[in-house]
């Protein structure tokens, strides 16, 4: 195995024409400066200023869609809160942690625990005995805790251990991120005390950046020094700005464009990003978002699109009756997840809002005025592709056995 080897050895030594620092490309960079977010920095460093003279601040619940800003606004003033705190007196007094809150109570509650400096078992500890570490770790300390991602926590687990148990705990802030709007997000808690204590949190909301502000964003990444010299086409920052203003303003889908249109140009050989790059990066992009967004969605509301694959389009109230009706043949059958009465409703109109379902209108109903509407998959989503990522995101669940049990029973209930 020695011939040929020069030729690739080159490709490490050879400058690229297009990226500079792929660092500064990555949506999970957090700049200096965070462009048309000073105003929210302004509000959550009010917001926190207590924590920073000895008190403690009230919770905040903030919400606004993906790529808004909510996580990169938070790390930031987080950072100048901590870098505030510089005597180590202070520091010992205020805890600091955040954690992405998108798993069991428990790993939220490992999570936390070594985010303050000791480390649960992955297994082996009740729930209570690892509350009782992390409230060893907080004895005698004021905490500001960031939970990003809170929804999809509350989906695991509507009774809210982990709130439960922060919420009554002294001198301790929560922050609450979500794309969830706050209402909402407060009804998917079943445990009443919980959501009496948050009903009375500060609310931030974010709205999604415009066309404008996304240019700004990309074109600030270009001015850090992303990219060599001239490497970007004309209209090319423009048109990543537009088709992410499409997806709700969302700057992390712009940024994650830019860059996989980078790449590809690079990896084409071409002297500079051009707009074909752009609309082959839009394609791979937004494969990725749908498989990401399936994969993450809760196993009841994967039901309603399975349904609508399957059926077509559907009358919302036929679409709860067929979804339940599964539902209730593969608990029998052993099946771990149900989907009840009132969260069906619920997951039709996230499913609406994220762009997985459609309302059609199809005429209208007996009676005074009504409109009878349909439900449906949107024609821009290729359904065998849909399909084949719910099939594999339930195989995910139940481990990598496609000959399972549950595996088996949900294709002969979905499929026959």
């Amino acid at each position: 195995m020695q011939g040929g080897t020069g030729a690739n050895e080159d490709i490490f030594s050879t400058p690229s024409k297009i990226i500079r620092d792929p660092n500064l490309l990555s949506s999970t960079f957090v700049p200096d400066n965070l462009v048309h977010r000073d105003m929210e920095i302004k509000d959550l460093m009010m917001h926190l200023r207590p924590a920073a003279q000895g008190t403690t601040p009230g919770n905040l619940i903030m919400t606004g869609p993906s790529g808004s800003g909510k996580t990169a606004v938070t790390s930031q003033v987080v950072e100048k809160l901590k870098n505030h705190i510089s005597q180590p007196k202070d520091a010992e007094k205020l805890l600091i942690a955040s954690v992405v809150a998108h798993a069991s109570p428990y790993r939220v509650l490992k999570d936390l625990a070594h985010e303050c400096g000791s480390e649960l078992p992955k297994k082996g500890l009740s729930f209570e005995d690892g509350w009782a570490v992390l409230e060893k770790d907080l004895e005698g300390k004021r905490a500001v805790f960031i939970l990003d991602e809170i929804d999809k926590y509350i989906e695991r687990d509507p009774e809210a251990k982990v709130l439960y148990r922060l919420t009554r705990r002294p001198d301790t802030c929560l922050i609450l991120i979500s794309n969830l709007q706050p209402s909402p997000l407060l009804d998917m808690i079943e445990e009443p005390r919980v959501r009496s204590r948050l009903e009375a949190a500060t609310r931030f909301g974010f709205l999604p950046y415009n066309a404008l502000q996304l240019v700004d964003i990309i074109r600030g990444r270009l001015k850090m020094g992303a990219l060599q010299h001239g490497a970007v086409g004309d209209g090319v920052v423009e048109l990543c700005a537009a088709l992410a203003q499409g997806k709700q303003g969302n700057a992390a889908f712009a940024l994650n464009l830019f860059e996989t249109a980078a790449k590809i140009a690079e990896n084409s050989n071409a002297e500079k990003i051009g707009m074909g790059h752009v609309k082959i990066a839009d394609r791979m992009v937004e494969e990725s978002n749908v498989r990401e967004a399936i994969f993450s969605m809760p196993p009841e509301k994967r039901f309603l699109l399975m349904v609508l694959l399957r059926d077509g389009p559907t009358a919302p109230s036929e679409l709860y009756e067929k979804a339940g009706k599964i539902s209730r043949e593969l608990i029998r059958t052993g099946y771990p997840f149900s989907i009840t009465d009132r969260r069906r409703a619920d997951f039709l109109r996230e499913l609406k809002a994220e762009g997985f379902v459609a309302n059609n209108r199809e005429g209208r109903t007996k009676g005074r005025g009504g409109v009878r509407w349909k439900a449906s998959i949107p024609t821009c989503y290729d359904r065998a592709t849909l399909q084949a990522y719910i099939h594999e995101a339930f195989q995910k669940q139940f481990g990598d056995d496609k000959e399972s049990k549950e595996s088996k029973q949900l294709d002969h209930s979905m499929y026959g």
